[in-house]
Parts: C-alpha cells; sequence; structure tokens
C-alpha cells in the first residue's frame, strides 16, 4: 500500500512553524500566532484533498478526517486506493490499521507541532521566518485570510488559507528551496461543531496482528537483505518508525528514535555513507556520527552533541 501518502497528510495538516519554538511567536500575525495556538484544542469533522510530491509524480488522495484536540482519525472514500484503512491519533499514540493484511501498526504519538529535528539546548540560530497577511478568499464555504511564510531571504516555504474565527488553516501549501510546490491540503467541506462518538479515536480490531515499530524495522531489514539492530534499554528513547528510503537509487533503512528531550534518526545500507555529505545534510545544526560493522554501513544524526550520539552507537546490539 502507498503508505507513505497516508501519513504526508499528518505532516502537511500540523508543519506550522519550522522548528521554531512555540514559545517565541514575536514577530509574526496574529492570525497565523492563533493558527499555531489552536492546533492543539481545535475540533472539527470534514474532508480535503491531499497531494503530496513523491519523485517526479504528484499524488493526490481524498480522506474524510476527524479532530478533537489531539485526537484524530482518518478515513477514505470508496475507490480510494486506502480504502478501508483507518489511521487514529489518541494522547499517547498512533494506530493505522491495514485491512488487506488484517494488521494495527502502533507507533509512539508523535509531537507533530513541530519539525521533526529541534535545535540542540544553546544554538544561537534558529530559522527566521516572516509572514504577510492577504484575503484568502472563500474555502470549503467560509472567507479566509491567506497567510504567505517566508524565510529570512523573501522566499514563499507555506502558504496558508484561516478560518479567523476557528484559527483553523482550511488550507495549506508547502514550497521546497526552489519555490516547487511540494506538497498541500484542502477542505472540501468543514464542520465546526462535530458530533463525535466514545468509539471514533480508537481501533478495536479482534484478530488483527499488532505491529510495533521493532517489528516493523525487522521487516524491513529482512527486506534488505540487513542485519537486525535494537537499541537496548536504558537509553531513554524509544523507536518511532521504521522506512526505507531510497536516495540516489540505494536502499536505506531509517529508523527514527524519540524521548522527552530530543531525538535522532539511524541509518543503515550495505552501501558507503559519505560523513561529508552527512554533515551537509545536517545544516550545522545537528549532530552526525557513522561508522561501518560486519559490511554494512550506519550513521546517527540528532539533535545531540557528538559524544552523545557516539555513545549511542555503542548502545545498539543484535536485534
Amino acid at each position: 500500500m502507498k503508505r507513505c501518502l497516508v501519513l504526508a497528510s499528518s505532516f502537511l495538516l500540523a508543519a506550522l512553524t519550522f522548528g521554531q519554538d512555540h514559545r517565541d511567536l514575536s514577530g509574526l500575525p496574529a492570525i497565523f500566532v492563533k493558527s499555531i495556538r489552536v492546533h492543539r484544542t481545535s475540533r472539527y469533522s470534514g474532508e480535503r484533498t491531499v497531494m503530496f510530491k513523491k519523485g517526479a509524480d504528484r499524488l493526490t488522495h481524498d480522506e474524510y478526517v476527524l479532530k478533537d484536540g489531539r485526537k484524530t482519525r482518518i478515513e477514505f472514500p470508496d475507490g480510494s486506493d486506502y480504502k478501508g484503512q483507518i489511521i487514529v491519533e489518541n494522547e499517547k499514540q498512533r494506530m493505522h490499521y491495514f485491512p488487506d493484511r488484517n494488521e494495527i501498526e502502533v507507533e509512539p504519538r508523535r509531537d507533530r507541532d513541530s519539525n521533526h529535528f529541534r535545535f540542540r539546548p544553546g544554538d544561537a540560530e534558529r530559522p527566521k521566518i516572516t509572514a504577510i497577511v492577504k484575503s484568502g478568499g472563500t474555502i470549503a464555504g467560509f472567507a479566509t485570510q491567506l497567510v504567505i511564510v517566508s524565510d529570512s531571504n523573501g522566499n514563499a516555504v507555506q502558504q496558508n488559507w484561516i478560518e479567523p474565527k476557528s484559527g483553523v488553516v482550511l488550507r495549506r501549501v508547502l514550497f521546497d528551496k526552489v519555490g516547487t510546490q511540494t506538497g498541500s491540503f484542502e477542505f472540501t467541506r468543514i464542520n465546526f461543531t462535530p458530533r463525535f462518538e466514545p468509539g471514533d479515536f480508537a481501533i478495536d480490531r479482534k484478530g488483527a496482528a499488532i505491529i510495533t515499530p521493532d517489528i516493523q524495522a525487522n521487516r524491513a531489514a529482512k527486506k534488505l537483505g540487513l542485519s537486525t539492530v535494537k537499541l537496548m534499554p536504558g537509553t531513554g528513547y524509544q523507536l518511532e518508525n521504521a522506512r526505507i528510503i531510497h536516495p540516489d537509487n540505494r536502499e536505506v533503512l531509517i529508523r527514527s528514535y524519540i524521548s522527552d528531550t530530543g531525538r535522532f534518526s539511524l541509518s543503515q545500507t550495505k552501501g558507503q555513507i559519505d560523513p561529508a555529505r552527512l554533515q551537509k545534510l545536517a545544516k550545522g545544526r545537528l549532530s552526525t556520527y557513522s561508522w561501518k560493522q560486519g559490511g554494512e554501513s550506519f550513521a546517527l544524526i540528532g539533535n545531540l552533541t557528538q559524544d552523545q550520539l557516539q555513545q549511542l552507537a555503542r548502545s545498539f546490539g543484535d536485534g
């Protein structure tokens, strides 16, 4: 199943402030600040169309969404590639039901209100953004204000059409560094006074297999012919998810780990990992550490010091 597109909808919905500390919102338009602050408390039901750029293609799907504060539920219409799949997030975890496999993938709850990597304590530079407000016209029957968010050089990084009374973003468009549209969502219908039932934000499917992030990681490693590795207990980090990516036509297994204080990712491949390229990806904001073992290459990247990453590297053992 095209799982990456389904995950994309959650990212697009919550991509708000590019890793900025939410406590530092000075200088931003009031309507944009409101949209950030209500993200954890807003309530609605509706239908939206999601677009996500994958390689050379732009793929689109429709979805039904329920939101009650930090709880969400996503379903898909008849005829969709994802028909029958259900995604639920509550305060503690994310559950994704796949009917064709009769499996429920369960992952720790992600704090999607921020970028995947926060900055290390003591970093002097944080991304500086500016935002201007214009009339946004009507989206899903509601008048909106358009907030255009740009980097310090004036390059647009996202556009948000916000319903002023609720502060909910009804349409969002994301751009890459050269102004190419990489993703978007737009509500075609939304109800700000929804009625929810007790079971709306739960998945209870007797007989379905529960697939943890460790199982996901081991499956992916087996698929790529890689060794299975596991972070030993006591580090304070837990595996969030595992996925296979294909940079430069290579196969790389990425495991993402989270804790209350930070996060990092582990890359594993049979090919070579270029330390210089890794440093370039980190852009001076993240630390990296790489090594080779048993004919495989490993790399850690995260918002920790290099010494901390090196210590974490010693905490990986056979899975």
